[in-house]
């Protein structure tokens, strides 16, 4: 199957919001230092996209309160602030199969979901 605007899938974006962690992030934890080998890279933006049942809204604050850094802001070149600011969630609507994707996947489609 093949959208109408050429890709696999078709996308259409419903609301997009942003989520905070479901705890606060511990005081010695808030400035994530980076890596020698992230402090020498070029910057790069990295989208990544997280697939889960439409009836499951609770995974993400979970999550961000894990993987604290995601809620968080680059401060400089050598750290994150980690102040529980959140993530951008979008949520979207995909009209077709995800295997059809997989099977030759298609990077500007991803760029439904950037913001605008």
């Amino acid at each position: 199957m093949v959208a109408q605007n050429g890709h696999a899938l078709e996308v259409q974006v419903l609301a997009r919001e942003t989520i905070k962690p479901a705890y606060q992030t511990p005081p010695h934890l808030r400035n994530f230092r980076l890596s020698l080998i992230d402090q020498i890279n070029f910057p790069i933006s990295v989208s990544t996209i997280f697939l889960h049942k439409a009836d499951d809204n609770s995974f993400l604050p979970k999550t961000l309160t894990k993987f604290y850094p995601f809620a968080g802001r680059v401060k400089d070149d050598f750290s994150i602030e980690c102040k529980d600011e959140g993530a951008e969630c979008v949520e979207a609507l995909a009209i077709g199969f995800l295997f059809e994707y997989l099977r030759k996947p298609d990077q500007n489609l991803l760029r439904d979901f950037q913001s605008r």
